[in-house]
This record gives C-alpha cells, sequence and structure tokens, in this order.
C-alpha cells in the first residue's frame, strides 16, 4: 500500500504532488478511468493534458471521432481528474511540462521503450534535469480506443 502523497523512488520516498498523464483519450473508456485512478489514490494533484483536434491530425493524419470539447468535458467530469487541458500541438508538450511542473508522469507500459523525449518535445535529460520520473502503467485488458473503433 502507497504511503499518501509519496512514491518510494530510488530506495527513498519522495513527495510528490503534481501527476502529468497526457493523451489523446479519442473514446474515454475504464482503461483512461483506471490511470487517473492510480494518480488519485497515490494523494496526487491529477493534470489531464488532452491532444487537440488538430494535434491528432497533424501526428495521427485523421479526425478524432469525438471532438477535444466533448473529450475534456468527459475527462473534467472524473472524480479523480483536478485540471484538464487541450495540448494544440507537439511543441505545446514542453510547455505543459514547465507549466504544470509535475514530479511524476503517468503513461501506458506501450511506451516502455520508446523515446519520450521525442514524444514530448523536450531535449535529452530533460526529465532527469527536472525530476520527473515516469510509471508506465500495464493497459486495462481488453479495452482500448483502437478496439472500440474496430467494432
Amino acid at each position: 500500500m502507497p504511503v499518501l502523497g509519496l512514491l518510494k523512488f530510488r530506495g527513498c520516498y519522495v513527495s510528490i504532488t503534481n501527476c502529468y498523464i497526457a493523451g489523446t483519450f479519442e473514446i474515454p473508456h475504464i482503461g483512461h478511468a483506471r490511470l487517473f485512478e492510480i494518480a488519485k489514490n497515490y494523494g496526487w494533484t491529477t493534470h489531464c493534458i488532452i491532444n487537440g483536434d488538430d494535434f491528432v491530425l497533424e501526428n495521427r493524419g485523421y479526425e478524432p471521432i469525438n471532438d477535444e470539447i466533448t473529450r475534456i468535458s468527459l475527462i473534467k467530469q472524473l472524480p479523480s481528474v483536478d485540471n484538464a487541458v487541450i495540448c494544440r500541438n507537439m511543441k505545446e508538450q514542453k510547455y505543459w511540462l514547465e507549466t504544470i511542473k509535475p514530479e511524476i508522469i503517468i503513461i501506458g507500459q506501450d511506451w516502455l521503450g520508446k523515446d519520450l523525449h521525442k514524444q514530448f518535445c523536450v531535449p535529452e535529460g530533460f526529465f532527469q534535469k527536472n525530476n520527473i520520473s515516469i510509471m508506465f502503467v500495464p493497459r486495462t485488458e481488453g479495452v482500448s480506443s483502437t478496439e472500440i473503433k474496430r467494432k
């Protein structure tokens, strides 16, 4: 059981206040809600950065099924989300990281081994320099926006 507001990191407990969770959340589902609940269960302030419509079109080549206003409205309704904002482009990722100043980023385990510096548009060493830990969370079995779209 985690100590409220603390994370065991490299053998020591460190205080965490701001948690950063970014994504498209194209079709919000229970897996997304569980991601936010993990942060809230630790007692962290949870900031959700939602990829805007232009961001998705530019980086994925299509318009999301649910527009950004619908997605942010649904995400803001979750009791485990303290703050939600729309990220308009890749470079804005760095802006939100510098503004929110998170101690931790929670991201899906599917990002293990990928270049997170590139994904968040920050220079190599940014996370270490700013004392930002990364927590990789396993996907919720049987639930994904991609699978929902296929049906």
